[in-house]
């Protein structure tokens, strides 16, 4: 046999042109796997990772600069007193006044490093307990060292309606991604990098002193436009008057003004409204209010135990001097019916009785109270009173 009729008994048969071609015709992609077909979420997966690993192949390519990147932290701070001043915030928290950089700031910082990531996003949203949760991420790509930063925020209800809509969610869920990626990229990045940058913008929100009147009184203005009266700035400074503030005062109000604006502070958390401090109760006032018994100095309610353990009757109070009987006692004119006779109570009369027979059954010991106490019948025992039975107890402990 010949080499040509070998070859062409090793040639595949050829196609038939008029059977349409199906899907199992066509070649198959294949992934990185071999054998298994690319589905849409490797796919994602693959491409994700084939950006970062880039990336990183670009930062390791042309790595930082650490003085060029604090220069231009510096720089990008302080190019005018309005920006440095966005890059200061300022909170009251404990009865001192906090202060630190703001998510400008960050951004500056995230800038001038280079060679890094930074998101936030919503993480979790509870409508019942009204927070949101927020998560901040801060990748270096020169050292491959990522930060995670969870924030939560509360949820602030309307003050007419009372009740959380989909705007103020999203207010608190924008703060709370705005203050975790703040707190990312300020923990990846070292701070004694961007350290001195703060401290540049701290010195030229002060100023000097030959400005201060000037900026001082830019500075009231403003927060008498946005509503605050100067009044409540200073006692939130806790300063007498507009002439006592200082250039460190200057910088607590910018951070305010900052936080205002970025959202990291309302107005009453600022300056909150002064509460009358609420009444605070003795232990005796309390118990008395738990017991539902008078306080000391008011009247007892009881018509059966008056003051010092005594036993009172249900009559009603003695008619004033100079009232005549069937007269009014405000006026002193005619009733049209005359005031009916007051009956007598028999229990009031018998628990007298009972009180002066237990006065001298106790004279006599303590022995002789007990029998006496225990041979007494239901009628009567409910007629004891504490008072009584104290009194009683007193006297026949005292005699020998």
């Amino acid at each position: 046999m010949s080499d040509q009729q070998n070859r062409d008994e090793r040639a595949p048969p050829p196609q038939d042109e008029r059977r349409p071609t199906t899907i199992e015709d066509e070649p198959r992609s294949m992934s990185p796997t071999i054998g298994e077909p690319i589905s849409e979420g490797s796919l994602a997966v693959s491409l994700a990772r084939a950006e970062v690993d880039q990336q990183i192949m670009t930062a390791h390519a042309f790595p930082r600069s650490i003085r060029a990147a604090v220069d231009a932290m510096a720089s990008m701070a302080t190019l005018n007193p309005d920006i440095a001043e966005e890059c200061i915030y300022s909170l009251p928290r404990g009865g001192k006044q906090i202060r630190g950089p703001s998510i400008r700031f960050a951004e500056i910082v995230a800038n001038s490093w280079g060679n890094c990531r930074d998101a936030a996003r919503v993480t979790f949203v509870d409508r019942i307990e009204r927070y949101v949760e927020a998560e901040g991420i801060f990748h270096d790509l020169q050292t491959n060292r990522a930060t995670t930063s969870r924030v939560k925020r509360i949820i602030e209800m309307k003050r007419k309606t009372k009740a959380i809509d989909n705007d103020m969610i999203q207010l608190a869920g924008a703060a709370a991604m705005s203050i975790a990626r703040r707190n990312a990229i300020l923990g990846g990045v070292p701070k004694p990098v961007w350290g001195q940058a703060l401290e540049e913008v701290e010195g030229v929100i002060r100023g000097d002193i030959k400005t201060l009147g000037e900026r001082r009184d830019k500075a009231l203005e403003w927060f008498t436009k946005t509503g605050i009266p100067a009044e409540k700035v200073l006692k939130a400074l806790a300063t007498p008057s507009i002439d006592d503030v200082t250039l460190d005062d200057l910088v607590t109000m910018g951070g305010w003004r900052t936080a205002l604006k970025q959202g990291d502070a309302t107005i009453e958390d600022l300056f909150p409204e002064d509460k009358p401090p609420a009444e605070r109760k003795t232990l005796d006032q309390k118990l008395d209010a738990l017991a539902g018994t008078p306080n000391a100095g008011e009247t007892p309610s009881s018509p059966e135990q008056g003051e010092g353990g005594g036993v009172t009757s249900n009559a009603p109070p003695p008619e004033p001097d100079g009232a005549p009987e069937g007269r009014t006692p405000e006026t002193g004119a005619p009733l049209s019916t005359p005031l009916p006779e007051p009956k007598p109570d028999p229990k009031s009369a018998r628990r007298l009785a009972l009180a002066a027979e237990g006065d001298g059954i106790a004279a006599k010991g303590a022995k002789a109270l007990k029998d006496w106490l225990d041979d007494l019948d239901g009628d009567d025992s409910a007629l004891v009173t504490v008072s009584m039975t104290k009194r009683w107890s007193q006297a026949a402990m005292a005699k020998p």
